[in-house]
């Protein structure tokens, strides 16, 4: 039954265009904000502005299954791929976390 009330919600547009535009609002909503270690808020705010965009959305939190805890954003493309979303993946340059999130998150 979620499935078909999931069409039904993006019917009326481009499913890539809503979430272009959630992003893009998110970054304006934090423009003031580091990315460093802020992962846990701009997952948020862009769920926040998936879902008003009638976008199912799902926040990861790596802690879950690995060492380094991280949180993004998992969308439902289909039946058989997601988009994957996270705003704040540049502070992970030269990290030695950036490997292990690679491998398992």
């Amino acid at each position: 039954m979620m499935n078909n009330l999931y069409d039904l919600l993006n019917i009326t547009g481009n499913k890539e265009d809503k979430i272009k535009e959630a992003i893009k609002k998110t970054k304006n909503e934090l423009h003031d904000l580091t990315e460093n270690q802020t992962c846990k808020i701009y997952s948020s705010y862009l769920s926040n502005n998936l879902t008003s965009n009638h976008i199912v959305n799902k926040i990861i939190k790596t802690g879950d299954f690995s060492s380094y805890d991280h949180h993004f954003i998992l969308i439902p493309n289909d039946n058989k791929s997601y988009y994957l979303i996270d705003l704040t993946y540049s502070q992970f340059n030269n990290i030695e976390y950036f490997e292990e999130l690679l491998k398992n998150g």
